[in-house]
């Protein structure tokens, strides 16, 4: 009498642990997908918010001043300035990098910037017809749409 297993009984095992390792790594990627452009998202709601407090908190970002806030977006960046229009030479800019995948798309606001007012909040120059961006994963197609009111709050 003979113990073990047959060549064929291996083969279909090890297939079989093949096919459940492919598959659960497939569902893990598409998940890990996800959970980065949620995490974008998340990140460019609070970048927002924060850009606003530090104009309704009347923030001097140790200049001395009381200044507006605003966020300048671009492709793939965004950047969080102090000021009342964006400037590419200022050093005191802060430049945020999304993943290679995120984009930022049909930014409709005037000069792809939001401007918030000192000490009310409100967006500067505000207009009903250009408040919408999306942020994009080109891989996934999936989108958040992003719409603000002159409060500054995203809908």
């Amino acid at each position: 009498m003979r113990y073990g297993f047959t060549l064929i009984e291996l083969i279909v095992t090890v297939g079989l642990i093949a096919f459940l390792l492919t598959f659960s790594s497939l569902n893990f990627i598409s998940t890990q997908r996800k959970t980065t452009l949620q995490d974008q998202v998340l990140l460019l709601s609070t970048d927002i918010r924060g850009q606003q407090l530090k104009a309704m908190s009347s923030d001097t970002g140790g200049s001395g001043t009381v200044s507006n806030y605003g966020i300048y977006f671009q492709n793939q960046t965004y950047t969080l300035f102090r000021g009342d229009t964006y400037s590419a030479i200022d050093p005191e800019n802060y430049v945020v990098t999304l993943p290679e995948t995120t984009i930022i798309v049909d930014v409709l606001f005037p000069n792809s910037q939001i401007v918030f007012q000192k000490g009310s909040g409100e967006i500067l120059n505000f207009n009903n017809t250009q408040n919408t961006f999306s942020l994009t994963d080109s891989q996934l197609g999936e989108s958040h749409l992003y719409t603000l009111n002159a409060l500054g709050v995203i809908q």
